[in-house]
């Protein structure tokens, strides 16, 4: 078995010692009130972190006044009235032997009056580009000098009040394009005072915040910076300047620093990085801090599996790994690894379809593989009282969790499938470029239903009258969806197929390929249609691509298709399909492309409810649905719904 002892060997931050070489990513929840203060929901949150063997916790961004405030219920630190309630969170946390520190931060530019009611304020008047959570445009006020030392105490005082909460040691954000990077970053600093200018004159406001949270925290309360090595846009820092600062940092007293990356604006998209950037991507970055300081670095993107984690540490490329969506994906990815159980470890695919992508819809966010994260009180996973016999109808995520979840309660579980393999849809959602990881959701939990017992049977198709003898307690249907054909003209004629069929090997293609649809899995067959050579033109009825995904993955396919020149006809909708090509209407405008081999649709998917229709008013309290089977989504309700309805049966 490979080693990951390197991971688990103690380290100190400052007078901090921590237990191994895991901390967490501070991430955003909405799991904090609205003015700011600690809730359940945040406490049981962390203590399950902190349960799964992670050596230090970090809080969210936490605003340190209230213009500071991005998220619509983030937690502050802008007020002594906030100290009771960090109180029961960090004793919360100490009670299960863990550690937890507080991020500090403003969000500066990045901010809203939509949320605030107040306006953005940032070291020069620039407009951000991003437009991820209320989509207004508003320019930012500069801040005076005199704001600027206000602003420098607010960050000492918020240090005061994390450890007058009980709190471990405080993390300065300075990354990710929010107010310390601003007045970092030529891209967005454009003064000339003693705040701009030079990486000299940028770096005073961060240097100037350490000293006082230094002051007024106590010279040995543990003080840990997030600091952008790279801004990945044009004007932006560059790790030639980041090691400067990172210089400056450890000279003020600084007690380690968490090596990241991009803002919202980045190009590719590399802040939170999505399955289409390689794991580990920062490790480079990580390793020219480290040679440059001597104080603790911690390295922080696409931190997967951990014996390459275990081997980042030995080479010396970093002190620590910082896990942000992987603790999200498996609160107990430390104790798995320190343990050896690797194929237990439900490793975090990229999505961002819980966390970021839901976040930016204003919601408290989750995690598409794992349900029960901002659950945590309510999916405890019991003990079933009277255990049940149970037969799930459907072999894809929704019942592959639903079989988990049951099993585990000490259920006997049989899966039936019409398919010869298990895995529904993700089988072939995992066959496009760089989205293999997709599968990583069915592998996982294929492995653990094996393990749990659970039988199955394949390339069965199960019929009313078969469900009718099932001698079970309980069947759950997660039939899944099939794909939505629109009333267009020539539709069922035989080229027109379905990007499912095209992704699974059933249809073959041709050279010139217009796919009808610009949502995740349009974008996904038109990119593998790509590599294999093929012409391919999209049309899109939106004005944008993507709109059932996130910023991530949009960045991603327009960059990419800009790239391959492949055409991306927005407001395009079509009105007609024959042998001679693809007619369409575009702003009035009637249009047409002709010499077509293949018209492939990606244009959503309807439940596959024909045989919950059927059984739904029989046998009362007995059969449930999961799923698409009831209404097409995605991934991330089928897992939630299965998890959901194996508690409660």
């Amino acid at each position: 078995m490979a080693s990951v002892k390197k991971l688990f060997e103690p380290i100190k931050i400052g007078e901090l010692e921590l237990k191994n070489r895991i901390i967490m990513a501070a991430m955003v929840t909405n799991f904090a009130s609205r003015e700011g203060f600690v809730t359940d929901r945040l406490i049981d949150y962390h203590v399950n972190i902190a349960k799964g063997g992670c050596a230090l916790n970090v809080t969210e961004s936490s605003h340190v006044s209230l213009e500071g405030k991005r998220i619509i219920d983030g937690l502050g630190a802008y007020d002594d009235r906030l100290i009771p309630g960090y109180k029961r969170l960090t004793e919360a946390v100490h009670g299960v032997g863990g550690k937890i520190s507080l991020q500090i931060f403003h969000g500066g530019r990045e901010c809203s009056s939509e949320i605030t009611g107040l306006q953005p304020i940032g070291p020069t008047n620039l407009v951000s580009r991003y437009r991820a959570i209320t989509k207004k445009i508003e320019v930012p006020r500069e801040m005076t000098l005199e704001e600027i030392e206000a602003m420098v105490s607010k960050f000492g005082d918020a240090g005061r009040r994390a450890r007058a909460g009980g709190f471990d040691g405080v993390e300065i954000h300075g990354a990710h394009g929010y107010l310390i990077t601003q007045f970092l970053s030529r891209y967005s600093n454009k003064r000339t005072d003693r705040y701009g200018g030079d990486v000299i004159g940028r770096s005073n406001f961060l240097r100037e915040i350490i000293r006082d949270v230094k002051k007024k925290a106590g010279v040995d309360f543990p003080v840990l910076v997030k600091l952008n090595i790279h801004d990945y846009v044009e004007g932006g820092i560059t790790p030639d300047e980041a090691k400067v600062t990172a210089r400056f940092v450890a000279e003020e007293g600084a007690d380690a620093i968490i090596a990241s990356v991009g803002l919202h604006e980045s190009r590719p998209y590399m802040m939170i990085p999505p399955m289409s950037i390689p794991e580990f991507v920062n490790i480079h970055l990580s390793a020219l801090i480290k040679e440059n300081v001597d104080i603790p670095v911690a390295t922080i993107g696409r931190i997967i599996e951990p014996v390459r984690a275990a081997k980042v540490i030995e080479e010396g490329k970093a002190d620590l790994v910082a896990l942000g969506r992987g603790l999200l994906s498996d609160p107990e990815w430390p104790r798995k690894a320190q343990e050896g159980r690797f194929d237990d470890i439900r490793e975090c695919i990229g999505c961002n379809q819980g966390c970021i992508d839901t976040l930016h819809k204003m919601k408290p966010f989750t995690c598409l593989q794992n349900p029960e994260i901002g659950r945590e009180r309510e999916f405890e996973i019991l003990k079933a009282e009277k255990p049940k016999r149970i037969a799930i109808i459907g072999g894809g995520p929704a019942g592959l969790e639903a079989a988990r979840v049951a099993a585990l309660r000490d259920c006997q579980v049989m899966i039936y499938d019409k398919e010869k393999e298990l895995g529904g849809q993700i089988r072939v959602g995992r066959v496009p470029p760089h989205r293999d990881e997709l599968g990583k959701v069915i592998d996982y939990l294929i492995r653990q239903v094996k393990k749990l017992g659970v039988t199955t049977e394949l390339g069965k198709k199960i019929t009313p009258a078969m469900i009718d003898r099932l001698n079970v307690d309980a069947i759950v249907l997660a039939t899944g969806a099939l794909p939505l054909i629109p009333k267009i003209k020539g539709i069922r004629q035989k080229h027109v197929v379905y990007a499912t069929d095209v992704l699974a090997g059933k249809v073959s293609v041709g050279n010139r390929v217009v796919v009808v649809g610009a949502g995740l899995v349009g974008l996904e067959t038109a990119d593998f249609l790509v590599e294999k050579g093929k012409e391919v033109i999209i049309l899109e009825m939106l004005d944008t691509i993507a709109a059932d995904t996130g910023n991530a993955n949009r960045i991603y396919f327009e960059d990419r298709f800009a790239e391959k020149g492949v055409d991306v006809l927005l407001n395009a909708k079509v009105t007609s399909i024959d042998r001679e090509g693809v007619a369409y209407l575009q702003k009035g405008w009637a249009k047409k492309i002709l010499k077509v081999d293949k018209v492939v649709l990606a244009t959503g998917a309807v439940a596959n409810n024909s045989l919950w229709n059927v059984v739904k008013g029989k046998k009362k309290g007995k059969i449930f649905a999961v799923g698409d089977c009831t209404k097409a989504r995605n991934a991330m309700d089928a897992i939630y719904e299965g998890s959901k309805i194996a508690r409660e049966i």
